[in-house]
């Protein structure tokens, strides 16, 4: 079995392809297919992808997706109000939240905290989430704990 470890891993390319590599960068989605995208969730009907610099939105019964917002980076959380066709996603990197009306077209943005505290090494959004009513939001950002070791 550790032979076979070890061929695998000699197998594996030095990088994967991710959006903008492997030549996908000039490829539109459509409703059959989507690149540059790490998933889908369905919210309003439609579906939205997540991962990549791009959020797309492909509305109920939609044969095309519409590029509702691009960011430098990489998508790396999303929340979803599926009632009110809103999303709230961050990019990795990037020190913004963003709040997106896919009905409204509004697009709203929000600072998030520093990314340091006097508990954490650094904080990173961990989830995003909208209460069942839609009025509120929950945006939870974690990191790992500050060494607290008192030296002599």
């Amino acid at each position: 079995m550790a032979h076979l470890a070890a061929i695998a891993l000699v197998l594996v390319p030095a990088w994967t392809a991710a959006e903008g590599q492997g030549g996908r960068q000039g490829m539109t989605s459509t409703a059959n297919r989507v690149y540059g995208a790490d998933f889908i969730k369905p919210v309003a009907g439609g579906l939205i992808t997540v991962g990549g610099a791009n959020l797309r939105y492909l509305p109920p019964g939609g044969r095309r997706w519409t590029n509702v917002i691009s960011v430098r980076g990489h998508m790396s959380r999303v929340g979803l109000d599926d009632e009110g066709a809103r999303i709230m996603a961050v990019w990795e990197q990037e020190p913004t939240l963003h709040l997106i009306g896919l009905k409204t077209h509004r697009h709203s943005t929000l600072a998030l905290p520093p990314l340091g505290s006097a508990d954490a090494e650094f904080l990173y959004v961990h989830s995003l989430s909208f209460a069942p009513d839609g009025a509120d939001a929950l945006v939870y950002m974690s990191g790992p704990a500050k060494n607290k070791t008192k030296k002599s």
